[in-house]
């Protein structure tokens, strides 16, 4: 049975060259199967602080983060998904700040007070990040994928990454790349069967 794969775009360009890269991931997973929900982090409207740091999430048996917002709802969905991906425009060497808050909003799903346990709903799943750099030498990008290698082994998930250097900043340069989107789409067949 193909996986639920849930895309997370954390570009504050909603028709950037992120957007583009997501959307033929999901293209590719579409075509073996997959249910795929495509989440714009730069289109939630009802959309709270990062993580306040209120540990309402670690005193609770729940794994939920209890600010009532649309991030708090994707979040708290995630367990019912196979493969979570994290699509990214580099931002000095980082992740871009939409992309920070929902991942630092990710902190309910780790109880620091049994020694950094993460829910169990994540054992088998796949983290994957796509990334886009402007640059043409990208050197963020190895810094970026070091930074999710970590996060992953948080909650005790596999990592892939697909990483597209030299984006130009106007994005059909990118619509025009072929060989990007055919391996963007093999991406997504991939993880359709992960």
């Amino acid at each position: 049975m193909p996986n639920k794969i849930m895309i997370v775009n954390g570009s504050p360009r909603r028709n950037g060259n992120t957007s583009i890269a997501a959307h033929w991931v999901q293209e590719g997973a579409n075509s073996k199967g997959a249910t795929v929900n495509l989440i714009n982090l730069a289109s939630m409207k009802n959309v709270g602080n990062g993580c306040i740091g209120c540990r309402r999430c670690q005193n609770s048996e729940e794994y939920r983060c209890f600010i009532n917002d649309d991030i708090s709802q994707a979040v708290y969905a995630m367990t019912d998904y196979h493969v979570i991906v994290f699509a990214m425009p580099l931002y000095f060497g980082t992740v871009p700040a939409q992309m920070k808050s929902f991942m630092d909003r990710m902190y309910s799903h780790i109880k620091i007070k049994n020694d950094h346990a993460a829910n169990p709903k994540f054992e088998n799943k796949a983290f994957v990040i796509i990334a886009t750099a402007g640059a043409e030498n990208s050197n963020g990008l190895p810094l970026l994928e070091e930074y999710m290698r970590e996060f992953a082994l948080e909650f005790k998930t596999r990592l892939y990454s697909f990483v597209i250097p030299s984006c130009n900043a106007d994005p059909n340069v990118l619509r025009e790349k072929t060989d990007v989107r055919e391996q963007a789409r093999g991406l997504g067949e991939k993880l359709a069967n992960i």
